[in-house]
């Protein structure tokens, strides 16, 4: 009988590839009219631009095992970090050494700002992060657990002071969790602060949807189908056994199905879960990101910078400006650019209502009001949502869907669960997720 696989993002499709290699008969259904998810790109006039996650970070197996098997591992380019900038008091600054003399000189006038007690604990948190390098993977919460009961923010003031709070972690966490560090575990802090600490990272040369693209091309020519804008509306479970789905065109029987959604769309189709399932998945909380692209006719970072993070401090509702063609050449025409305007948090829900063309015109002018280089006009704009952008793993849900996975996972008798909750609020956790329930439909494990 054909395997179900309920929807066709990063952990389903990573389900789907595994259950291929193995021969297994498998049915995708998505809710969109296109599967990706969060590795979907944006393709217009010549631009490439990625809607959802971007990098391939040094720690990411699985994703890059996905993409040896694709043929994909040859296109993804190294990347530094350190040419990221920091916005402080109205100006930019590199917070590592680069660049010309000048701008190397104004990296040390932004670490004097810290002040003799801020540098110190900038360096005993980078001490601290850096010990822990070794354990930390995003597909894992295992080297965290002595740590999950504390928020990161609460942590890193503390800890480390204020002024390395709100002017180094901060802006970091926020660029790239999009919430606040007060909002989010310390798992997701720690893995959040080594990524950048450690310096580098890897891009595919075609966009982060060029690996989306290339397993649903896999999949087609493995006869693996996949009906896109059909949604599920219950994955129907009867006496702790999986009966099948309901769709809009009607019931679908199924003895196996693995379930890749959020854990609040896991929830809201299957009442009839067990408390064991319900209780973990229940505590499971998101948070949201408006992604404005704009696409301008000037290469953006040719002075060298990719882009910058903003403090909460400057009252700005952007977390991250992002200039692309820093990632690849091959995301823009020659001689042009795409910018990725990060609305985060609280403002995010402010923007959800408005009009694609509302949100571009505001975050034009903040371009241009804060980036020099920033072309009169734009060539043209894409706007993406996202209600549930990131698993903010708060503390003692880490802890609580851990025991799931180690004690009550198959609880349900052909029902299996996967995303990026079960580990932590990577796109690395949902592929690395989906991989392992294919393995423990096919038998070949227990748990995840």
């Amino acid at each position: 009988m054909t395997t179900i696989i309920v929807g066709g993002g990063c952990a389903g499709l990573a389900a789907a590839h595994t259950m291929t290699k193995h021969g297994a008969e498998v049915l995708i259904l998505e809710k969109e009219a296109d599967p990706g998810g969060r590795m979907r790109t944006y393709k217009q006039d010549g631009f490439l631009m990625d809607m959802g996650a971007q990098y391939v970070h040094p720690g990411y197996k699985v994703a890059r095992e996905l993409m040896a098997d694709v043929g994909m591992i040859g296109e993804l380019g190294d990347i530094p970090m350190n040419n990221i900038q920091m916005f402080r008091d109205g100006k930019w600054y590199y917070p590592q050494p680069y660049g010309s003399t000048m701008e190397r000189l104004r990296t040390q006038r932004w670490r004097t700002k810290f002040g003799v007690n801020g540098l110190r604990g900038l360096q005993r948190m980078t001490d601290f992060v850096l010990a822990r390098a070794p354990q930390i993977y995003e597909g894992s919460v295992d080297w965290f657990m002595d740590m999950e009961s504390e928020w990161f923010g609460d942590f890193v003031k503390r800890e480390y002071g204020s002024e390395v709070l709100e002017y180094f972690v901060q802006p970091v966490i926020s660029a790239i969790t999009f919430a606040e560090p007060e909002d989010i575990g310390m798992g997701f802090g720690l893995q959040i602060m080594w990524t950048i600490l450690c310096g580098r990272a890897a891009v595919p040369k075609r966009g982060i949807g060029s690996l989306a693209e290339a397993l649903v091309a896999e999949a087609a020519a493995n006869n693996i189908a996949i009906k896109g804008g059909t949604p599920v509306e219950q994955i129907v479970i009867e006496k702790g056994k999986v009966k099948g789905v309901t769709t809009p065109d009607g019931f679908i029987d199924a003895d196996t199905v693995i379930c890749a959604t959020t854990a609040t769309k896991a929830l809201s189709i299957m009442p009839d879960l067990p408390d064991t399932l319900r209780g973990p998945l229940s505590r499971v909380t998101y948070t949201p990101i408006v992604n404005a692209m704009v696409a301008v006719d000037k290469l953006m970072s040719a002075e060298g910078s990719a882009g910058g993070v903003l403090p909460r401090r400057a009252a700005i509702p952007i977390s991250f400006i992002g200039f692309n063609s820093a990632r690849s050449r091959g995301l823009a025409p020659d001689g042009c650019d795409s910018i990725n305007c990060f609305i985060y948090g609280k403002h995010a829900y402010t923007m959800f209502d408005k009009s694609d063309e509302e949100i571009t015109r505001r975050m034009v002018a903040y371009l241009q009001e804060l980036v020099p280089r920033m072309p009169k006009k734009i060539l043209f704009s894409k706007i993406a949502r996202w209600t549930e952008a990131n698993y903010l793993m708060a503390p003692g849900t880490c802890a609580a869907v851990k025991n799931m996975r180690d004690n009550h996972y198959r609880d349900v008798e052909g029902l299996f669960l996967c995303g990026e909750y079960m580990y932590t609020g990577a796109y690395e956790s949902a592929l690395a997720a989906g991989q392992a329930a294919a393995q423990a439909a096919l038998g070949m494990r227990e748990s995840i």
